[in-house]
């Protein structure tokens, strides 16, 4: 993204202490060290880095890797890491994916992003992951493009009233 880096200053130096901001999709170990830099308490990424998640285990920062297969999900952990994020959650099995993985696996904490459907939210969170991401439903592509925020917020109440949990369950999944 474009001045992600500033976006993330911006935001650190407007929002309430007591928020979390991360960065995602951290590709490589500079954005990562960019992205903490300019005030990032967390770091995301759609595969498993080790030089990432040793930087991020250095600086104090959560860091989660993109996983897929239980030997990634394993070797993560091994690592040091505390959550994964399976993705592509919706086109490697879905529901049925995660509910085989932490069957033998429960003391896995998986955050599923890809693919998921707003109305797939309660499945999943039942099934056993700790979160859901749904961020292109909340952020549309066009109204982003327009600056349309009415239309984002409109997307975004869409979004949630379409996930079948609680507004409680809302915020338990997002101070996880």
């Amino acid at each position: 993204t474009p001045n992600v880096t500033e976006a993330i200053e911006h935001l650190k130096n407007v929002l309430p202490d007591d928020i979390l901001l991360g960065a995602g999709t951290v590709l490589s170990l500079e954005q990562a060290k960019a992205a903490v830099q300019a005030g990032a308490t967390f770091l995301v990424s759609p595969h498993l880095s080790e030089s990432i998640l040793a930087f991020a285990q250095s600086e104090h920062i959560l860091y989660i890797p993109g996983v897929v297969t239980p030997t990634e999900m394993l070797r993560a952990t091994e690592l040091g890491a505390i959550a994964l994020k399976l993705f592509p959650a919706e086109s490697s099995g879905g529901v049925a994916y995660l509910k085989d993985i932490l069957a033998p696996l429960p003391h896995l904490q998986i955050m599923v992003t890809g693919g998921i459907q707003p109305s797939q939210t309660k499945a999943y969170l039942e099934a056993g992951a700790v979160a859901v991401g749904l961020g292109s439903y909340f952020f549309p592509k066009a109204a982003m493009a327009a600056k349309d925020w009415q239309a984002v917020e409109a997307a975004t109440k869409a979004a949630l009233g379409q996930c079948g949990v609680s507004d409680a369950q809302i915020i338990e999944v997002c101070d996880a």
